[in-house]
């Protein structure tokens, strides 16, 4: 299970376009060329953590929802569940 570049430039493309925001604009934020936007939105690069950092702030979403599509506080409870289905399949066996 690696990084998915597609989907992580979907993320980016559909946060950008809510808020109106263009490449141009964009990629003038972060100082590098409009093109550079376009690859990462179609998964063809990928960006430092500079980068992700900044667009988190810009887009106004945290990094965790840009890299792997959740707020952690969903990947918490999402622990958290399979944690408590495990405990009581322990339960069932014991």
């Amino acid at each position: 299970m690696g990084f998915d570049y597609e989907q992580f430039g979907d993320r980016v493309r559909a946060l950008r376009k809510e808020r109106d925001i263009t490449q141009a604009e964009l990629a003038s934020v972060l100082n590098v060329e409009s093109h550079y936007i376009s690859r990462i939105e179609r998964g063809l690069s990928g960006c430092s953590i500079e980068i992700i950092i900044v667009l988190s702030k810009v887009l106004g979403v945290s990094i965790d929802y840009l890299v792997v599509g959740k707020e952690c506080s969903s990947v918490k409870e999402e622990l958290e569940r399979v944690i408590n289905q495990l405990e009581k399949i322990r339960m069932d066996i014991v």
